[in-house]
This record gives structure tokens, C-alpha cells and sequence, in this order.
């Protein structure tokens, strides 16, 4: 498993998170406080997940991190980089690729 978990946006490294950062307290509760969350369902390419999955989640979050990447709201983006490091151990790239259907979103897992 790689150490970095990394977003890229059309083709390009914009961001890079240590997987191995420890978390304050404070942010391991926040973290569990957003799958309590999305336990109430989540809204999806405009389509309604009741219960979503752990693939669902980690899609959700990372749309909200390319939000938080764009806005530059660095607390998001660590909340966001962390939950999908802890919860989704084998993910080391969010994708995110714009055309002119919209963006496209890919979550990369090692291959093993």
C-alpha cells in the first residue's frame, strides 16, 4: 500500500496526502460523525442512496473534496483526504477529469 494518497485533476498531481498523519481526536470523531452522516442517506449524480455503501461514501467525499480543493478550504480538504485514507485503505488516487458532459470522477485502487 502506497503511503500517498493522491487527488489528480485532468491529468495533473494537485494535492497529496500522507496516509500516515495521525489525527487529533477531535478529527478521528469528526470522521465518524460524517459516516453517521451519510448513514442517513446521500445524494449521488443526483440520484438519492439511502444506504449507501463504502464505495458510495468514499465517491461522495471525494466529490466534496475536488469542492473543498477548489474553494481552497484546506479543513475540508484534510477532513475529506483523511476519511477516504482511513475508510478506504486500498485507494491511492482520486481521478478527476472535466469534459463537456461534466466531471468524471474515478477512484483508483491498488491492485493487488
Amino acid at each position: 500500500m502506497q503511503s500517498l494518497l493522491t487527488l489528480k485533476i485532468d491529468g495533473k498531481i494537485m494535492l497529496e496526502f500522507d496516509r500516515n498523519t495521525r489525527l487529533p481526536g477531535r478529527q478521528r470523531e469528526f470522521l465518524d460523525k460524517m459516516d453517521e452522516d451519510m448513514s442517513q442517506g446521500i445524494r449521488l449524480a443526483e440520484k438519492y442512496v439511502p444506504e449507501p455503501d463504502s464505495l458510495q461514501r468514499a465517491r461522495y467525499v471525494a466529490m466534496h473534496l475536488l469542492q473543498a480543493f477548489e474553494k481552497d478550504d484546506q479543513g475540508m480538504i484534510t477532513a475529506a483526504f483523511a476519511y477516504l485514507a482511513q475508510r478506504i485503505p486500498a485507494l491511492n488516487t482520486v481521478q478527476i477529469d472535466h469534459n463537456p458532459q461534466g466531471v468524471n470522477l474515478q477512484l483508483k485502487l491498488d491492485q493487488k
